[in-house]
């Protein structure tokens, strides 16, 4: 039994490994459609985090006060950029696989490739936000402390946790529909 899920799970990555150019070049289109269709492009993925952030810290530095470890902007920013990572790569991972629909009926390739091109696309999103919290500790003064060490296994967790949802909320979406 349990050799027989081994090579399920083999196979499956096997056939996502066959198909990686064709996951390279949806990510390309959907970060081209996105960005070159829009006013601001990457701003985009900057403002909304800063926006956000600069509402919740006016309530909470003016209104009533909050103690955290860094300067509460800081905080905020990096809550709100992981946040919207999150939310933006369910929202556009949901309806990838409807949205692509003439794709996914014509031609055999794994369907998971739709979802978690909607992750690497927000992905970018998240990388250029981090530009806007590199200069926010700058700005705060913030130094980088051994615990950034773990950022990237953080990063990987939550890009794995958010493939995994976008997979099943994609499916049932799908099925649903």
């Amino acid at each position: 039994m349990l050799g027989r899920t081994v090579a399920l799970w083999r196979e499956m990555i096997a056939e996502q490994w066959e198909y990686r150019e064709l996951l390279q070049r949806l990510t390309g289109r959907d970060v081209l459609i996105r960005y070159k269709q829009t006013f601001m492009g990457f701003g985009w993925a900057v403002f909304m985090p800063l926006v956000n952030t600069a509402v919740f810290s006016v309530i909470f530095t003016r209104v009533t006060s909050i103690e955290t470890p860094v300067p509460y902007p800081l905080f905020a920013f990096c809550g709100f950029l992981f946040w919207n990572f999150f939310a933006s790569s369910l929202r556009f991972s949901v309806l990838s696989l409807t949205s692509n629909s003439n794709l996914v009926t014509k031609v055999y390739f794994p369907r998971e490739i739709f979802p978690f091109s909607a992750v690497l696309v927000c992905l970018v999103d998240l990388a250029v936000g981090s530009t806007v919290l590199i200069g926010l500790m700058l700005y705060y003064g913030v130094a980088l402390t051994p615990a950034l060490l773990f950022l990237p296994v953080i990063l990987a967790v939550l890009s794995a946790f958010t493939a995994g949802l976008a997979l099943l909320l994609a499916m049932s979406n799908l099925y649903y529909r």
